[in-house]
């Protein structure tokens, strides 16, 4: 049996199995590999459209001027793991919720490492914009989808996620359904929305950057009070000088990224090179590991500045060792609202908080510049297999 061959079983099976969205991941880079197996293309993509529920040749599109349906929803349940890596999650269900017409209501509950205690939903501790109603009272009206949710357990998290009836329901689930109200709680990248979207749309034929950049600009607005915190370390500390902005990795990273000392020994070349070009340049650094901003300051003096944000010595993420994620979510949001004020920044492609700033800013060319390999321990990919 030939590899071509024994591929495309192993992605009939996946789909029999009821992992259409694997499945269609398999799909797509055997199609990327082999473009000229037009007859395959067609064939697949109607499977996938069947499996999603979709009508032929569907593809999804937002309304002009950003129009909704009224009284439809999509609540977008928190992806519980760090900090931009569930702002990330956030912006894909937002574009999901502009594909499909609906009001998106980001619920950050009692999965949110980042919630303030107490709280059913820590959202509007950070972004402003976001609509906050009753969900229990909402969800009371039939036609919620999945119908693993009502309104007496909207706010439990974690249900069904990876195994059990309505589990692994990604994106492309959402995408064409009718009923009122829709609840995602499973991450989905970007890459597994874009082959779904209309010629019309304006996000079609952009890269994942430009459509980050979009949903960045369209959706995520810190609250006033993070602003002004962000707004006043760089008026006290940063106003009268040039700044490069520094986000290195420590801690818990080295396990997910087996070259991550290599990329971060990448970094000095050109922190090394700006400063020779910008003899009185400063370095804002931000970093979750102790060891390097003892090494920065060491290497680069009082040249160096940095918030007085939470550290860790060990290979545990502070976001994951922290008493105060609530505190630890609004250090991390502020050392990013400051770097945005810096003139350069140096980051990491692996890391969520890096693609964010490159993100969040339309930053001259030659002025950003992001490390290393590109993301993938979110990747939909591995997420579908767990």
């Amino acid at each position: 049996m030939s590899d071509v061959i024994a591929r495309k079983i192993e992605i009939q099976n996946i789909i029999r199995q009821g992992n259409a969205p694997l499945a269609e991941i398999y799909a797509r880079e055997y199609l990327a590999a082999h473009p000229e197996d037009v007859d395959y293309k067609q064939q697949i993509e109607r499977e996938f459209e069947m499996a999603y529920g979709f009508p032929e040749n569907f593809r999804a599109c937002e309304l002009p001027h950003a129009s909704v349906d009224p009284g439809k929803y999509l609540i977008i349940k928190a992806w519980g793991h760090g900090f931009w890596s569930e702002v990330h999650h956030l912006l894909s269900q937002l574009l999901v919720a502009e594909l499909t017409h609906r009001t998106p209501i980001p619920l950050w509950g009692t999965n949110c490492i980042f919630r303030l205690e107490n709280t059913r939903n820590s959202i509007s501790e950070f972004f402003q914009g976001f609509e906050n109603p009753d969900l229990e009272k909402l969800c009371t009206e039939d036609g919620i989808y999945p119908p693993k949710w009502h309104g007496q357990n909207i706010y439990t998290e974690n249900r069904q996620i990876f195994s059990g009836e309505y589990s692994k329901q990604s994106a492309q689930y959402f995408l064409s359904r009718t009923e009122p109200i829709l609840v995602s709680d499973f991450y989905t990248s970007l890459t597994s929305i874009k082959p779904w979207i209309s010629e019309k749309s304006c996000y079609f034929g952009l890269s994942e950057d430009d459509i980050y950049k979009l949903l960045f600009e369209k959706f995520i607005q810190p609250t006033d009070a993070m602003q002004a915190k962000a707004d006043d370390f760089y008026q006290r500390h940063m106003a009268q000088r040039n700044w490069i902005a520094v986000h290195m990795r420590g801690s818990d990273k080295i396990h997910e990224s087996p070259g991550l000392q290599k990329t971060n020994a990448h970094y000095f070349g050109f922190i090394d090179r700006m400063l020779e070009l910008n003899p009185g340049i400063g370095i804002f650094l931000m970093t979750d590991a102790v060891q390097i901003l003892e090494y920065f300051q060491i290497k680069y003096g009082e040249r160096v500045l940095f918030t007085p944000s939470e550290r860790t010595s060990s290979q545990i993420g502070v976001h994951l060792s922290t008493n105060d994620g609530h505190k630890a979510g609004q250090e991390v949001l502020i050392d990013a609202l400051i770097a945005l004020k810096c003139d350069y920044f140096i980051g990491n492609k692996e890391s969520n908080v890096s693609l964010a700033i490159a993100n969040m800013k339309r930053w001259p060319n030659g002025f950003s510049f992001l490390l290393g390999n590109e993301i993938m321990h979110y990747s939909d990919r591995l997420i579908l297999q767990m």
